[in-house]
């Protein structure tokens, strides 16, 4: 079996002429580009979301439960380097697990709770889509993690 995957693998290889592999070098530049705005506008977007928690009760949780979200996304954008160890990665699958089991504790009853005027009237919901935007940051760190290692 090993024989034979190893003959196709050579009947099927092309050489790459270098304005391809010049081509690919400056489409992972633009990656780069690109995963680090992404990354920096959720770290931006989860402060703020902390900044508006701290009037609620127990407001110390919930600006937790966001900063966390925009430590990942700025190591992903800036301190991309750090995710070669894995150590660094299991702390984000970690982070990644425990705002899942988050938003399944806090997911909005409501119906319709997309809906501007739903949310706007009820905190449930609020809670619920800030729950989903900062897993959203956390899964786009961790795609930035596994795409930059």
């Amino acid at each position: 079996m090993p024989i034979r995957l190893a003959v196709v693998t050579l009947l099927a290889w092309r050489p790459v002429s270098r304005a391809t592999r010049a081509s690919r070098g400056e489409r992972a530049r633009y990656d780069r580009r690109v995963l680090r705005v992404l990354n920096t506008a959720l770290c931006l977007l989860m402060l703020a979301l902390a900044v508006a928690q701290i009037g609620r009760p127990q407001w110390w949780l919930w600006v937790g439960a966001f900063v966390v979200p925009a430590f990942w996304a700025f190591m992903a954008g800036f301190r991309h380097r750090a995710f070669r160890a894995v150590r660094w990665l299991g702390w984000l699958w970690g982070c990644v697990a425990l705002w899942v089991a988050l938003l399944w504790q806090h997911w909005p009853q409501t119906a319709g709770f997309w809906r501007t005027e739903v949310w706007a009237q009820d905190a449930a919901a609020r809670t619920g889509l800030s729950l989903m935007a900062a897993l959203a940051a956390l899964l786009a760190a961790l795609f930035t993690a596994y795409h930059k290692r």
